[in-house]
């Protein structure tokens, strides 16, 4: 019978957690409470063997639902079928999603070791749990989706603006310190019949909820009240083009490489003088220009590049767009910006790609092999940049402006947008190419935790992508669609931005993760300390006779 109500317990936490990852309303709720069935399920296992078996198949099955899309595009990048693919994704998820078993390990622990869990209450409990959540989450290698639950909570735009003061992350530890709190209340509750610390642990889940919603309101309303400090406000007109061409393989295979490149430049052409004249910065997707610029690799590449500088100066527009840059030894991602000037004709500046994506870009050079790639024709061949430029472009009424251009994944992580913030950026350019996305749930997911670096730092971003989701995000992380997915068009976002202060989370980085570590390491060493005086102070098995 304990076996049957373990399963149903792990199904309906997964259940649950899908729901939860839709992001819509009114499933955003389910992330309070998503976690309770796991956790009881967990401190109701008799081994470590039954303990990971459970927690193993949850996070197999979360992966399966929640994720999908990535299996879709795993398979359309490498050939592979759908359901290899997915079997494939299924099997990785305790890498995938590491802390989910980590945070049954230290439950499992906690709840079977009474003599170390004695003198806890029930929100000690929580906040130990939460910690190994987002201590493992934050620091663990292999999560390379970057998912947390707390990117969940993005519908309800008072749960999240938290994000200013400790990223992402601090919303993940308020849901699982939440769920935490609930679980150990239902089992005060109803195992117990200890119904004072019951309420107690409800009122405290609650409390978490509620709280996050109340600094929420309060700086949605600074935000929509007094704005950004801006002695005046500034505010700056880009121009986002969304030439819905993906698949560039398949347009090469039909035109060839020239003629494939060629359709590409004129339909970008095309809508980008549809554009109104105001514009102070064109912006084209990343990868939309696909070769290398300015380091050509053919005569017919020199053309190419000579038309696109022939194009800003003639129109006396800037334009960042997304190509390839190299050197003697490797090539890269990149983001090109063309300045027309009168002195020079026109100026390039470059930002290469801080985080190709793992393996599909970028494999490490201590696992590359001549053998990985004949094993392994997909593999990327790119290499990270080094450095984040923050550049400063003029606008059309003289104002100047500074952006910092994140390529695709590197706006999925935190780091690049709080350095570009930390070095004075005034809009976020996200250049993504989520044509890889098959349906909308994986340009959703991008989109999404790109927002987040709009909250954390407080600084507008416009988002550009050749197929959607083309949008302008707010500081609020409030998401304007400027062209609707599958479409071709353009938008216009009109940014301002101002003198705001650094946020905390800027200043500070992700001390969430970092106080969960030490948090999580300081127990560690408490319990071990306790376990060794426990045993010194056995008395010899022989006195006991």
């Amino acid at each position: 019978m304990a076996l049957a109500w373990n399963v149903i317990g792990t199904i309906a936490g997964v259940l649950l957690l899908a729901l939860f990852g839709l992001g819509e309303w009114p499933y955003v709720y389910a992330g309070w409470f998503a976690l309770v069935p796991w956790l009881i399920v967990w401190s109701r296992c008799r081994t470590i063997k039954e303990l990971f078996l459970f927690a193993g198949g949850g996070a197999a099955a979360f992966v399966a639902l929640v994720f999908p899309w990535f299996a879709v595009a795993v398979s359309a990048y490498t050939g592979s079928s759908i359901l290899l693919a997915t079997i494939v994704l299924i099997a990785a998820s305790a890498f995938l999603e590491p802390q989910f078993l980590v945070l049954a390990l230290v439950w499992y622990g906690l709840r079977r070791d009474p003599s170390f869990t004695t003198n806890m209450a029930p929100p000690t409990l929580a906040l130990v749990g939460a910690a190994a959540y987002v201590a493992c989450e934050g620091t663990a290698p292999t999560k390379i989706l970057a998912d947390t639950l707390g990117l969940g909570l993005w519908p309800v735009l008072q749960w999240v603006q938290a994000a200013d003061v400790g990223g992402v992350y601090l919303l993940t530890f308020a849901l699982v310190f939440a769920n935490a709190c609930i679980a150990c209340g239902l089992e005060d509750l109803v195992c117990a019949r200890r119904y004072p610390k019951a309420v107690g642990s409800f009122a405290l889940a609650g409390a978490t909820a509620v709280s996050l919603w109340l600094y929420g309101d309060w700086r949605l309303e600074g935000l929509a009240g007094a704005g950004l400090k801006a002695d005046p406000p500034r505010a700056v007109r880009i121009g986002a083009v969304q030439g819905n061409i993906s698949h560039y393989d398949r347009l090469r295979e039909q035109l060839g490489t020239f003629g494939a490149v060629r359709y590409l430049l004129d339909r970008y052409f095309h809508l980008t003088r549809t554009l109104p004249a105001e514009i102070d910065l064109w912006a084209w997707p990343e990868t939309v220009y696909p070769t290398t610029f300015a380091k050509p690799k053919s005569p017919e590449g020199a053309l190419f590049d000579r038309e696109i500088a022939a194009f800003v100066q003639v129109h006396e527009r800037p334009l960042i767009f997304g190509a390839y840059d190299r050197d003697d030894r490797r090539e890269y991602n990149a983001a090109f910006v063309l300045l027309p000037e009168v002195e020079t004709g026109l100026r390039v500046k470059v930002q290469r790609k801080l985080h190709p994506f793992p393996f599909t870009e970028y494999v490490p050079e201590w696992l590359d092999s001549p053998q990985l790639r004949r094993r392994f024709p997909w593999l990327g061949t790119w290499s990270p940049g080094t450095k984040l430029e923050v550049m400063e472009i003029p606008g059309r009424d003289g104002t100047r402006f500074r952006v910092a251009a994140l390529i695709c994944y590197d706006a999925v992580l935190p780091k690049p947008a709080r350095t570009a913030a930390d070095r004075g950026a005034d809009v976020l350019l996200s250049l993504s190419n989520d044509s890889w996305f098959e349906g909308e749930a994986g340009k959703r997911w991008a989109l999404v935790a790109s927002a987040f670096r709009s909250i954390e730092t407080r600084k507008p971003q416009v988002r550009i992508t050749p197929t959607g989701i083309s949008a302008v995000v707010e500081p609020s992380g409030r998401v304007n669609v400027l062209v609707p997915p599958g479409r071709e068009g353009v938008g216009v976002a009109r940014v301002e931005f101002g003198s705001a202060e650094p946020t905390l989370v800027v200043r500070w980085g992700d001390w969430v993760v970092w106080g969960s570590v030490v948090g999580v390491v300081f127990l560690g060493i408490a319990w071990w300390i306790q376990r060794q005086l426990r045993s010194r102070s056995k008395p010899p098995e022989s006195s006991r006779r």
